[in-house]
């Protein structure tokens, strides 16, 4: 890649006020400096277009590893020269919505082989990431989504950079809600496979260390929130019916079965037991029935019923 930092500035003071104009020789120069800045992010704003459109990146192909290595270093540059700005006149407008685009576009068409390309695309997410979250959060259910179809092994260093930016966006917002049902929407999804990317060891702790600091009613809202999916997706295997409705009701059980286990890690962090009356309905309704045909959600529903350890069980049961 190019270095932005190789564009020349010097002349940008030239179309500042005239030295006069400042009160005194240092508001000049900071006058002097920003103006600088402001210019060497266009520059590279425009610089970003010019390489997406040198490679195509708007017409998708089937293997653009290495177009997607470029953008990626490409976008790093911006990042840790700090060149971009988030602010009308910048020189930004839909500069990194389109990178997100053609990313997603190739990142759904990929197989689980291929680890190469797979890398270079979250790498490259992870960056647009860092720079402006609003550009990615519409995709996001989409890049989780393959993320659970893709298997943990090999390991991917730049999946575990982009989730823990993720974690890190949604703890300092006070969002840790809003992530868990993504995470809980994108395990569900049928093409789903066990031991994804987006349940490896590494990033469930780090998830069940963030989900450890919530309190209050961001708690309440959270299981409401989860449990309203799972009610969803076991109520609609549990009325179907008739023989072809038989594979429907293996996927909706399955898709109920990765959102309780969401439930349950979040059940496992928390620092104080669950709001008594949210758990208590739950386990009335789905827990205790659990063992009766809910095929592969029975296990996982008796999952959230001892997650907690057994001094906190039985103070559930005592209220």
């Amino acid at each position: 890649t190019l270095s932005i930092h190789s564009f020349p500035t010097r002349r940008s003071s030239d179309l500042l006020p005239a030295r006069t104009s400042f009160p005194t020789a240092s508001a000049a120069l900071s006058a002097s400096e920003i103006h600088s800045l402001q210019k060497r992010r266009a520059l590279a704003a425009g610089w970003l277009k010019g390489v997406a459109t040198l490679l195509g990146w708007k017409e998708a192909g089937r293997e653009d590893g290495e177009k997607a290595a470029c953008l990626w270093k490409t976008v790093e540059e911006v990042e840790n020269g700090d060149l971009f700005r988030d602010a009308k006149g910048e020189g930004w407008e839909g500069v990194l919505e389109s990178l997100v685009d053609g990313s997603v576009l190739r990142l759904s068409s990929l197989t689980p082989s291929s680890t190469s390309s797979r890398e270079s695309l979250i790498g490259l997410l992870g960056s647009i990431m860092r720079l402006s979250f609003s550009a990615v959060s519409p995709s996001l259910p989409s890049i989780l989504a393959s993320l659970s179809t893709t298997p943990s092994t090999p390991t991917s260093p730049s999946t575990t950079s982009f989730l823990t930016s993720l974690l890190t966006h949604h703890s300092r917002s006070l969002l840790l809600p809003s992530l868990l049902l993504l995470l809980s929407t994108a395990l569900a999804v049928p093409s789903s496979v066990p031991n994804n990317l987006l349940t490896t060891h590494v990033w469930t702790t780090e998830l069940r260390t963030a989900l450890g600091g919530m309190v209050g009613t961001s708690t309440t809202t959270c299981w409401d929130a989860l449990v309203a999916g799972i009610d969803e997706a076991l109520g609609s295997a549990a009325t179907e019916d008739g023989e072809r409705s038989k594979k429907r009701r293996k996927t909706g059980g399955a898709g109920a079965a990765a959102r309780i286990r969401v439930l349950a890690l979040l059940v496992e962090a928390l620092p104080a037991p669950l709001p008594v009356q949210q758990f208590g309905e739950f386990r009335k309704r789905w827990v205790d029935e659990a063992v009766k045909g809910k095929e592969e959600a029975g296990n996982e529903l008796l999952g959230v019923r001892y997650a907690r350890s057994e001094e906190h069980t039985s103070e559930l049961q005592s209220q």
